[in-house]
């Protein structure tokens, strides 16, 4: 399978969130490439365990939390020998859990980076604004304009 997407843009900043998108349709059309829905224990647990993290310890832990909290049934997810099995519909409204519950993830992580580049940008603003005011008060014309171009 081959996907191109070609957007244009004229921003810097519109870009950097597009970025955001390609990874979403990159993890949606290659993150559950199975056909009939089946997942290895590991596999099933690493991937939904963020549905129900206080009962992640094992796949009859998660099966159970996630039918407690009524996000499964018994009869629509099943666990076999070696593998999980899990009608479509049932797959489909995981996967969307899923990505609801990763979306908040994202999200918090997105903040606390966001928060940590705005953060240093106004110490540096800062520090600009005081070296400004001490070539301000020096009257030292080199300095203003080398500070200005900075800001």
């Amino acid at each position: 399978m081959c996907f191109s997407i070609f957007i244009f843009f004229d921003d810097d900043h519109q870009i950097y969130c597009q970025s955001y998108i390609y990874i979403i349709i990159f993890i949606k059309l290659f993150s559950f490439s199975s056909s009939n829905h089946t997942g290895e224990f590991e596999q099933f647990v690493q991937r939904y365990r963020c549905l129900a993290p206080s009962s992640a310890g094992s796949v009859d832990e998660l099966m159970k939390g996630l039918v407690s909290l009524g996000i499964t049934n018994d009869i629509d997810c099943v666990k076999g020998k070696s593998k999980v099995f899990l009608r479509n519909k049932m797959a489909q409204d995981l996967e969307s859990k899923r990505e609801d519950a990763l979306s908040v993830v994202a999200s918090t992580i997105q903040r606390a980076a966001r928060g940590f580049v705005a953060r240093v940008q106004f110490k540096k603003y800062k520090e600009i604004l005081l070296k400004l005011a001490k070539a301000t008060e020096a009257k030292n014309v080199e300095d203003l304009e080398h500070y200005l171009r900075q800001s």
